[in-house]
């Protein structure tokens, strides 16, 4: 059942920084990440310098458009802070859920002292833990596609409480509200339930902290 999303509103100043550097560090994840489960071609992408590290683009015009796509759609929710996660969920051929992959973002955290070297060192590192994924996962089976997923709260409210532990809970809690991300048409979101299991374990991939940008980056697998 379709459903219209509320609006942001317009984020404040000191927000727009914290929000662009997110958007472009998640635009390159989502690419190293096609790249790393091989849910392209790899003879599609090429290597380019990212964050102080070397990673992979995919050149294939409709790729990138999709991938932009989804991030114009996410970046007013990032902005406005009502964005929890941005979640790549991958399935098998038959429609079963194989991995996720969380990307848990904040701007508007506690201040912490930091410099632009440190913030690009620490998202380099959780790019070239993205990278290894292809030597430390099993590979995928044939067949395999993906979605990606905003978790946007109800009302534009950001959920207060602790942060999931290390190994003990799945983000994808069944009974939350999730917005489907169409990459031919973003705005035409689907409030849906998200189909992968909870209490699965995680594994961390990197966690950001500088200025009042969190971000932190894990995966799960059955």
């Amino acid at each position: 059942m379709a459903s219209a999303r509320k609006k942001p509103a317009p984020p404040p100043p000191e927000a727009r920084e914290a929000t662009a550097i997110l958007v472009s560090f998640l635009e390159v994840a989502l690419h190293a990440l096609l790249y790393a489960r091989e849910l392209y071609t790899p003879a599609a992408f090429e290597p380019r310098e990212h964050f102080g590290v070397q990673t992979r683009m995919c050149r294939h015009p409709g790729v990138r458009a999709s991938v932009s796509a989804v991030l114009a759609d996410a970046r007013p929710h990032i902005a406005a802070g009502s964005i929890e996660s941005l979640i790549v969920l991958v399935f098998d051929e038959q429609g079963n859920a194989l991995e996720q992959f969380c990307f848990d973002v904040n701007i508007a955290a506690p201040p912490v002292e930091s410099s632009m070297f440190g913030l690009n060192a620490a998202l380099g590192e959780a790019l070239m833990r993205i990278a290894a994924l292809d030597r430390t996962l099993p590979r995928l089976p044939a067949g395999c596609f993906f979605e990606i997923l905003l978790d946007v709260h109800e009302g534009g409210e950001r959920a207060e409480g602790p942060r999931p532990e290390h190994g003990t809970t799945s983000i994808l809690d069944p009974d939350s509200p999730w917005t489907r991300v169409s990459s031919t048409d973003p705005e035409a979101a689907l409030w849906s339930h998200a189909r992968f299991a909870p209490a699965l374990p995680s594994a961390w991939l990197g966690v950001v902290r500088a200025g009042s940008l969190e971000l932190w980056v894990r995966m799960q697998r059955r």
